[in-house]
């Protein structure tokens, strides 16, 4: 099944890209440069688990290759994102240490029942610090692109690792219209969105979480709520 999913990814960034690609390439489109699309790549522990989910960051800063090249295919690039996001759990900073902490939590106590896929609401982003509203404007809101992967990959909740409402824009604007619930742990919201019934939480960035002295009391939470997920899915559990 995760070989399927693969392909039909592949399949919808190789229409992405040809559509895109002298955007990518051409520097000077938007007064300044592009990151290469982040894209995704599932693996065979994606036909096993329980519970997938997506993991949100903002956008594709610093990710492993970052700057287009016409060399850089589809499938070369969703190579290197998995090199660098899965197989190499990123790097130090502290959103993959988060990312790494959640996938080591379902490796030790869930039997690797819980599936993380990192993505970005914003695809492509800049060299640098945020994404700017014309690059997420150009290259994001013009392709259905975080919609066909969820699509294809079907996931079972999605946690948004930021708290900028700046960010709430991209997200409403690529998936859809939303309100936030408080969840009673500060900064930590629900999120329910119109026209799907996805669980969905928000949570501020992990490097805010560090500063703020919320980081373990936000794992624990969504710890409880993915839990709580599962449940819901399958009744009651040995978990």
């Amino acid at each position: 099944m995760f070989d399927i999913v693969n392909c039909n990814l592949e399949s919808i960034y190789c229409d992405f890209f040809r559509k895109n690609i002298k955007s990518f390439l051409n520097h000077s489109l938007l007064g300044h440069s592009i990151t290469n699309p982040y894209l995704l790549k599932v693996d065979n522990t994606y036909d096993n688990c329980l519970l997938k989910g997506m993991f949100f960051g903002k956008e594709t800063n610093s990710w492993g290759t970052e700057i287009p090249d016409a060399k850089l295919g589809p499938d070369t690039l969703m190579e290197l994102y998995d090199s660098f996001v899965n197989k190499g759990w990123g790097d130090d900073h502290l959103f993959w240490n988060y990312v790494s902490a959640l996938r080591e939590w379902s490796r030790d106590t869930m039997g690797n029942n819980i599936y993380f896929i990192s993505n970005n609401i914003s695809k492509v982003g800049k060299p640098g610090i945020g994404t700017d509203r014309d690059v997420f404007d150009y290259l994001n809101l013009k392709s259905n692109l975080i919609l066909e992967e969820l699509s294809i990959i079907q996931p079972d909740f999605l946690v948004f690792a930021f708290g900028d409402k700046e960010y709430n824009y991209y997200i409403e604007q690529t998936i859809g219209s939303f309100d936030t619930i408080s969840t009673g742990l500060d900064r930590v919201n629900y999120i329910r969105f119109h026209h799907s019934e996805i669980p969905a939480l928000q949570i501020d960035h992990p490097q805010f979480l560090n500063i703020s002295s919320m980081w373990d009391d936000t794992l624990v939470f969504i710890k409880d709520w993915l839990l709580q997920v599962l449940k819901d899915r399958y009744g009651n559990t040995n978990y």
